[in-house]
């Protein structure tokens, strides 16, 4: 999101006054605040940008439909900057599958974005269409949907004490949006760019990936990712995850702001009564970049996954993109 440049401009410009919700004293500039109801609600369309963007690649991307060649469902949560109360905080559902042809592939995200009275509800739905030769997959796909963004003043202490600054109704705004890509992949290369918010502040997307094989079951993803969007500054991740037994993914990113983040991913496949599955279990902290650092803390995030393929005579294989 749109946040730390919204705090750099708080740091310069900042009046000395802070904003407290009804629940306690949040340290954020009152004119961040302002910043933020400013770009959040009244100019805003924005993706959140998730440090698991590897494994939620419809955040991004709507290619990304069907990729896992299972039914796929994943839940995200993301709580940053966890030295503010009440801070930002994301969680994401989000499912897809290809169709029983295999050239088409449909997924569906619900998002929720919260931060102190702020909030904003979004639901997108994909469409994919995939080319696929023995070994690799190339795929296009569109998306469109609508979100909910609303700022609930009411429930700051300045206006429950009085304040007529805050004395103002419930700000709500539906919109919708669009967004297209396309993916190529097979299991040592991803490739990947997409343009999304197209009916607003529009934001580009790319990355790269491939994995090197060493011994059974290990091996080692460097990747990169790249956020271009129309406002704001762009931003790199460049990163390497190592890959241990088939199951176990170990890395670690770097994101051209300054900020560190790590990452540990588990996934396990088992039989079922039915067909072959597979669930995964994984984490990221953020560390915030130097300047930050103190004031803001670090951010964590953590999924859940699971992916059934109910074709017995075709076992459910390894994805690494």
């Amino acid at each position: 999101m749109k946040s730390v440049n919204y705090h750099k401009q708080a740091q310069k410009n900042q009046p000395g006054g802070l904003w407290r919700h009804r629940h306690g004293l949040a340290p954020l500039p009152f004119f961040c605040l302002f910043l933020l109801v400013q770009g959040s609600i009244v100019s805003a369309q924005y993706l959140p940008v998730w440090n698991s963007y590897q494994d939620h690649g419809l955040s991004w991307n709507p290619a990304y439909a069907g990729s896992h060649d299972a039914v796929s469902l994943s839940a995200f949560y993301r709580r940053q900057w966890m030295e503010i109360p009440e801070g930002p905080s994301t969680a994401a559902i989000a499912i897809h599958a290809p169709l029983w042809n295999q050239s088409i592939a449909l997924g569906t995200e619900i998002i929720s974005d919260r931060l102190g009275p702020l909030r904003r509800d979004a639901f997108q739905g994909h469409v994919a269409w995939r080319a696929q030769s023995q070994n690799s997959t190339f795929s296009i796909g569109v998306n469109g949907g609508a979100y909910l963004e609303n700022a609930d003043f009411a429930t700051l202490d300045a206006a429950l004490e009085g304040d007529p600054a805050f004395d103002l109704p419930i700000e709500k705004r539906w919109d919708w949006n669009a967004g297209a890509g396309f993916m190529f992949y097979n299991n040592w290369l991803m490739t990947g760019a997409s343009a999304m918010d197209l009916a607003g502040d529009r934001q580009y997307f790319g990355q790269a990936a491939a994995l090197i094989r060493f011994g059974q079951g290990n091996g080692i993803r460097p990747g990169a990712f790249l956020r271009y969007p129309e406002v704001g500054e762009p931003q790199a991740d460049i990163g390497l995850q190592m890959l241990f037994i088939e199951s176990v993914w170990v890395g670690a990113n770097y994101r051209t702001n300054g900020d560190l983040i790590f990452n540990l991913l588990y996934r396990q496949k088992f039989d079922t009564a039915l067909g072959y599955a597979e669930w995964g279990i994984g984490y990221n902290y953020q560390i915030t970049n130097q300047d930050f650092r103190v004031d803001l803390g670090g951010s964590h995030e953590v999924q859940l996954t699971y992916r059934f393929q109910k074709n017995k005579t075709r076992e459910l294989g390894p994805r690494f993109f």
